[in-house]
């Protein structure tokens, strides 16, 4: 029977168990495109191809994992922390090799090189990132407090994200002499690589370490569940969760087409920064920061009280729409000449870096709520606990939905026949008006297609407290039987 509430110091320590698989997304999104295509001249197309590849095979062993993970008894520390640890040392192997390939490689070995690399990164970590956000639903069955739990995920985060990309744009990507862009440096890559591969893998062995506790007082919920678990290949299991299961249908591909506006929001970030608005290496530091900061404020002030006064859904809809809506404000004030020339662009670019990452702070929190509600949802109707599985297949979504952003974006450059390696003046303006206006048009076309798929999403809080309490009649049911033998 899971726990009802739970001490903060738990909840922190969960909390900053997040860090590692963001050290791994954060340098995945913002800096693999445009290190191998701009900076080692890789073709977009091909450049977008190999992260599409890969992010769809990361997304593959996502239900792999959790099926895995659902289904691990008498592991040494626990089903869930077992998978996390065994999976540290070639994370940060993957890492490294990622930001250091060899030098002169022709193109093809490139990228070969890219894509096993990159497999061998996210796949990898996907034995850490799905356990991980698995234990959020079993260490507690009350909304507030699962809500909690991620949102101290997501202040760490935020933390996380504001320091690395202070520390990569300031320490291993600061303006020299001979590149005064710093992120052009090819040899500022592998230094990265390597210190912040080993920083992943310290916290990672962390987090385990300072679960472990936690998850030992757990075993009453592990004993709790039922002991048959669905195979990954069974029929009826798929056709439970994504046919019969409306709710968790809405959920997998709202989440997915979503996720290919946040990857070709990622992916063309560092080009808009560049090209666009023409920012130095402090400034991008700055705008990438603005979100960060935005975000720590409304998950300190706002997203805990939104959780608790409203539907999970209802928030999570109406933050994605502002989302969308603010990310491509700044491009198309700037694209329309409507931003005063004497004022510095850096201004309008933070302020609507910080509104942008206020919205969006609900959607770090919202989604796996969602999840974990239709999770409940799942064992109510069948009587079999997937969380593993249904996070995984969540994930799956989320990663395929941001490839497929990743991988147009490489189409259209090579289309445009955007240059590679170009300086920041170098470019034609009409090649530069031509990306920017297709970015907010997609992300755009994207946020409200997610909108209108998640009208199926329909399960709302009473109903929700219903299943919970037949839940724990259930398990307390299973619990007597089980001492009574």
């Amino acid at each position: 029977m899971t726990v009802q509430s739970l001490p903060w110091r738990d909840r922190i320590i969960y909390g900053l168990g997040k860090t590692p698989d963001l050290i791994k997304q954060s340098s995945f999104d913002g800096f693999i495109l445009f290190y191998y295509s701009q900076v080692l001249g890789l073709p977009g197309t091909l450049a977008g191809l190999t992260i599409f590849l890969v992010i769809c095979a990361d997304a593959v062993w996502d239900p792999i994992a959790g099926t895995y993970s659902d289904g691990l008894r008498k592991a040494r520390f626990g089903r869930r922390l077992t998978p996390m640890l065994y999976a540290t040392p070639l994370a940060v192997l993957g890492f490294y090799l990622l930001f250091a390939p060899p030098s002169g490689l022709p193109t093809m070995l490139l990228f070969a090189w890219m894509l096993g690399s990159a497999l061998l990164l996210r796949c990898t970590m996907t034995f850490y990132q799905i356990p991980y956000l698995t234990l959020q639903a079993e260490l507690s069955d009350k909304t507030s407090v699962r809500g909690s739990l991620l949102i101290l995920a997501s202040l760490f985060r935020m933390v996380t994200e504001f320091t690395l990309f202070y520390v990569a744009f300031n320490v291993f990507f600061r303006a020299t002499a001979v590149f005064p862009n710093g992120q052009q440096d090819p040899a500022a890559y592998p230094r990265y690589g390597l210190v912040m591969g080993l920083v992943m893998g310290v916290l990672m062995v962390a987090c385990v370490a300072t679960l472990y506790p936690m998850v030992r007082r757990m075993r009453t919920y592990a004993a709790s569940a039922p002991r048959r678990v669905s195979g990954l290949f069974s029929t009826g299991l798929w056709r439970a969760l994504l046919i019969e299961n409306a709710i968790f249908r809405a959920l997998v591909f709202g989440i997915f087409t979503f996720a290919i506006a946040t990857g070709l929001n990622n992916s063309f970030h560092l080009y808009l920064g560049t090209y666009l608005f023409q920012l130095n290496p402090k400034e991008l530091g700055q705008w990438r920061q603005a979100i960060n900061v935005g975000g720590f404020v409304a998950l300190v002030v706002l997203v805990q009280w939104l959780v608790r006064r409203f539907e999970v859904k209802a928030t999570f809809v109406t933050s994605m729409a502002l989302y969308g809506v603010i990310e491509v404000a700044c491009v198309t004030i700037f694209m329309l000449g409507l931003w005063p020339g004497a004022w510095p662009v850096i201004i309008l670019l933070v302020t609507g870096n910080f509104l942008a990452g206020a919205v969006n702070a609900s959607n770090m929190v919202t989604p796996a709520l969602m999840c974990s509600i239709a999770a409940d949802h799942h064992e109510h109707r069948t009587g079999e606990p997937q969380q593993g599985l249904m996070f995984g297949l969540v994930h799956f979504a989320q990663k395929a939905g941001t490839g497929v952003g990743s991988l147009i974006t490489g189409v259209l450059l090579d289309v445009i026949k955007f240059p590679k390696g170009a300086p920041m003046n170098a470019v034609p303006q009409n090649t530069v008006a031509a990306m920017s206006w297709f970015y907010v048009f997609s992300i755009l076309a994207a946020s409200a297609l997610a909108v209108y798929v998640f009208r199926g999403y329909r399960l709302h809080k009473d109903e929700h407290d219903k299943v919970i309490s037949e839940l724990n009649r259930r398990r307390e049911i299973q619990l007597q039987g089980s001492a009574a033998e």
